[in-house]
């Protein structure tokens, strides 16, 4: 009843729960005039860009990435057992710690790496310039 515990992977599905949110502030919606609209859906469709690159990662990149990383493998694909916990912890409580700890923050950093080179490219100065670019363009009235 109480740690350590022998644990191994009987097998079935596992569930990787994530969250992932746009925020956008009360300050930046557009004005009521034309100009300001537009300028805001370019705004707009920036931020969703990453939203396209986070769900691209979450539902495409690190599924195949996540079968490949060391302790997935090792007890997910081979089901090797593992040792795990205290003994001031009950098992239910080593379980969720070895859970959350080695392979929820093996998943977050594999998430997070990749999620951080690909804002590094959508936030580049030069993507940043194209933005500003249509920003002008609709400023001084060259944009439909």
């Amino acid at each position: 009843m109480r740690g350590p515990a022998n644990f191994k992977f009987q097998g079935g599905g596992v569930i990787l729960d994530l969250t992932l949110g746009l925020y956008i502030l009360d300050l930046r919606e557009p004005g009521d005039n034309e100009k300001s609209l537009k300028i805001f859906a370019i705004l707009y469709e920036h931020e969703l860009l990453h939203v396209l690159d986070e769900t691209d990662i979450i539902n495409n990149w690190l599924p195949k990435r996540a079968m490949v990383e060391s302790d997935v493998v090792k007890y997910f694909v081979r089901a090797e057992p593992f040792t795990y916990g205290l003994q001031s912890q009950s098992i239910a409580e080593a379980r969720k710690e070895f859970l959350d700890k080695y392979i929820g923050q093996s998943i977050f950093n594999l998430w997070a790496t990749e999620a951080n080179r690909r804002t590094s490219i959508r936030d580049a100065p030069g993507e940043y310039k194209k933005v500003n670019d249509q920003i002008e363009k609709i400023r001084y009235g060259r944009l439909p």
